[in-house]
This record gives structure tokens, sequence and C-alpha cells, in this order.
């Protein structure tokens, strides 16, 4: 390899002709980057004549060296961290091409909107780099984690994007074409799944031991007539408010009946609590336009009370939900999302909500 370090002549050219900089810096970076082996020197002298240039080159060549330069291993920390500071493009390059990132440069893509998806699409992220993408709360950073197999379905931060899928179906649909996640992960998500989906969500819920439970007890008499009448005055808030005291789910459990996509939660409801066909078909009727408009999608609903047990039923509702019902718990399995499930599982709650946690501190110290 021709030695990095520029001739006298080229230097004096270098000086006095911005874009006679620029080409020289790029032959350099070229050449490097070009070179099968690369000694102890060659990269000395070339870290030097880089970071000489660099702060008197424009962003487009900064850019182009950036491309030479980021896939080498051998590039210095200094030469990446010189780039990334230089030029929003080159950064980006680098998040995207360099084996390896400076902690100085993770720190600059952690201060750029489109570095920061970037970052969480790099396949060597570690633990703490991705607890402070995780902070920022930012769609883009979260869809770019959800695909990323270096944020494993195992870690306790993985947690956090399950919680946050719930309310994102971009989010959901991005985790569930996902092979790592486990049941319970898919059964949080199951609303936001497809109809083939969510049925072989559902049979594997009801062929699992950890999902077994025995049913929520039937609503009868007064109970089951105030209900109805609730749906038929079309008071939505007091009719998921009898939903959650019925099946004793914690008051305010987040329904949202209305919104699309989620009336599937009703027809699991209504069979969780042994209503009969007739009855539940008639509450779909009268509960609200935004169920009723479509015979199509009424038609679906009665499909679910036919097909879904009652057991089955509730765990998906918990599920779904985020929540426990408060009924007998002795003697049965509880899925594995809950934190009074297997002693493991409840290590690995544990670990999350500290993840969780230590996320909210580390962004109150960040003045995030």
């Amino acid at each position: 390899m021709t030695p990095a370090a520029p001739d006298p002549w080229s230097s004096a050219l270098a000086a006095s002709d911005p874009a006679a900089r620029g080409a020289l810096l790029r032959l350099q970076a070229e050449m490097f980057g070009a070179a099968r082996t690369r000694d102890r020197d060659t990269v000395r002298s070339f870290e030097a004549m880089t970071l000489g240039f660099l702060p008197r080159v424009d962003p487009s060549a900064l850019a182009i060296v950036a491309r030479l330069v980021a896939p080498c291993p051998d590039t210095p920390d200094s030469v990446l961290g010189a780039l990334a500071q230089g030029s929003a493009e080159a950064c980006a390059i680098l998040a995207r091409e360099a084996p390896r990132l400076p902690h100085e440069t993770v720190d600059l893509l952690l201060g750029t909107g489109p570095g920061r998806a970037r970052l969480a699409a790099r396949p060597d992220l570690d633990a703490p780099t991705i607890d402070r993408l995780l902070v920022l709360n930012e769609e883009a950073v979260d869809l770019a984690l959800a695909t990323n197999p270096a944020h494993g379905a195992t870690q306790p931060s993985f947690a956090i994007l399950i919680e946050r899928a719930r309310e994102r179906p971009m989010l959901a649909r991005a985790l569930l074409s996902r092979p790592d996640l486990t049941l319970s992960d898919e059964a949080a998500l199951y609303l936001h799944a497809d109809p083939e989906r969510r049925a072989d969500i559902r049979h594997r819920v009801a062929a699992s031991a950890l999902f077994h439970r025995p049913p929520a007890p039937r609503l009868r008499g007064r109970e089951a007539e105030r209900l109805m009448a609730l749906a038929r005055e079309g008071k939505v808030a007091s009719f998921e408010d009898g939903l959650a005291a019925a099946l004793g789910l914690p008051p305010g459990a987040a329904w949202r009946l209305l919104e699309p996509g989620r009336a599937e939660l009703l027809a699991l409801a209504l069979t969780a609590l042994g209503i009969d066909e007739e009855d539940a078909t008639r509450v779909f009727l009268t509960l609200h336009p935004a169920i009723s408009h479509s015979v199509a999608a009424v038609f679906g609903l009665v499909r679910v009370t036919r097909q879904v047990a009652r057991p089955t039923a509730l765990a998906l509702i918990e599920a779904v939900l985020g929540c426990v019902s408060d009924g007998e718990r002795k003697g049965r399995h509880v899925p594995d999302w809950d934190t009074s499930g297997t002693p493991a599982r409840a290590g690995a709650r544990k670990t999350a909500d500290q993840s969780r946690v230590a996320a909210e501190d580390w962004r109150s110290r960040a003045g995030a």
C-alpha cells in the first residue's frame, strides 16, 4: 500500500485549494480502505493525515470518506468520531456500515433523529444502548428494535416493546413477524394479528397448560340484566366498567371497545362470562354503531363466541389488557406473563420492571 501520509507537494497543494484537499483526502481514504493489510505505521499515518484534513473539507467529502473507511475494521476510532461530528450524513453512514462504533459516535447518533433509528437497527447493540434507545419512546426507533435480532425476546427490556405494542399497531405487527416470540407475547398482541394468526393463538392458548384455569362464574340474574340494559342504552363506558367488575378485572381496564380492531374483546368478554349467543348478538347490535355497522363484522363476533372456550377467552382478555382477574387462583395454572406464575417467569418480569425503572431514571438524569 502507498504510505497514507501525503508528500510535501500534496500538502502544499491541499493547503491552497479546498477542492484539492477533498480530493487528496478521498484518495487516501480509498487507498486505506482497499489495502489488503495495514501495519501500525500505516494506520497511524492515515489517522494523523485524516484528522488534520477533516475540519477543512466540505460535508460532501466527509460523506464520501465515511463510505470508504466505515466498513474497514482498522479505521481508528478517532477518525470515526471526527467523521460523525463533521457531517450528519457521514454519521448515518457510520451507523449503517461501521463494524463497531465508538461511544462518542453512539452519543452523537442518539442525539439525531435519523441516527437513532439507524443505531437501533445495528446487529451489535449492547443492553445499555438498547435501554437508552427505549427511553426515547420513538416509533421509528421502537420499530427498528422490534425487528432487530440483537434485541432478543428473552431480554428483560423486550417487555417494554410488548407493552407499547398494545397501543401501536405497526409496532405490534413488526413484533408478530419475529420467530422468537413466546406464546404469552403473542397473546398480548392478539388483537393486532391477522384472522389466521388469531385463530392459531387461540388454539395454542387453549392447548397450553400455562393458561388453564377454571372459567369465570357465569353472569346471571340481575347482574346480567343490568349489563344488558347498559348495552341497550348505549352507555359504553358504564358497560365496560360492568364487564371489568363481572370478570374480576381491576377498575379502569382499557377496553376501548369502539376503537378500530378492538371489538373482538367484546365477544371474548361475553364468552368468558357465559352469555348465551342470542344475548351476545343483541349486545353486538345495540351497544354502538361502531360495532354494529357491519353485518359481516357482527357475524365475525358471533363466530368467536361459538369457537372460543370460556377459559381461553378470559386468558386472552387478561393478556390483551395486561391485567389479571382476581378470581380464585388456587389449584390452577396461571399464564407465564403473570408475576404470580412460575418463579422463573416471575423473576424475569421483576427484571423487566427493574429495567423500566432504570430507563426512567436514566431519562430523568439525562434531562430527556
